[in-house]
């Protein structure tokens, strides 16, 4: 395991100083397997497999074989779950973890479990496909960016 999310995450100073605080760009999806996946390119990731958390909120979901698969979402979150891709992929290119055309694949598949959740859960085409390819378009310009920085460290390395 290279990453977690803050869905149970513990981060020591140390990381937040070395790595800075979560990219607030992201908004609402993916700051936190990116957060992980940066502060594990930096010191070494501890799973505790003992504790569980459980959701709070209850949402709609497609259950398959009686295990909850994909859970209801809003096309705000659609157009941010690809926005944020291209957030992702400058994270990836900066530690010199990212492959375009498996990057792209990604794009693809998760444009694809999207369209699918769209048609299983939650059934809004009209506007659900128009916030996915907002997200897309918008990825694009992220990662052609050449001004693109990512979040500075908290405290200067010595």
């Amino acid at each position: 395991m290279n990453q977690l999310c803050f869905e149970g995450g513990l981060f020591s100073r140390r990381v937040v100083d070395k790595i800075g605080l979560p990219d607030a760009r992201f908004f609402i999806y993916g700051d936190d397997a990116c957060y992980g996946y940066v502060a594990s390119q930096h010191f070494p990731a501890v799973v505790v497999a003992d504790v569980v958390l459980k959701r709070a909120r209850a949402v709609s979901n497609w259950d398959i074989a009686g295990k909850r698969q994909l859970n209801s979402t809003s096309d705000t979150n659609r157009y941010y779950i690809m926005r944020n891709r291209g957030y992702l992929a400058r994270y990836m290119q900066i530690y010199g973890d990212y492959h375009p055309i498996l990057f792209r694949l990604g794009n693809v598949a998760t444009f694809c479990k999207e369209f699918i959740r769209l048609a299983a859960v939650d059934k809004c085409f009209k506007t659900g496909i128009p916030a996915l390819r907002r997200g897309m378009k918008d990825a694009r310009k992220i990662v052609r960016d050449p001004n693109w920085k990512p979040m500075p460290p908290m405290k200067e390395t010595e």
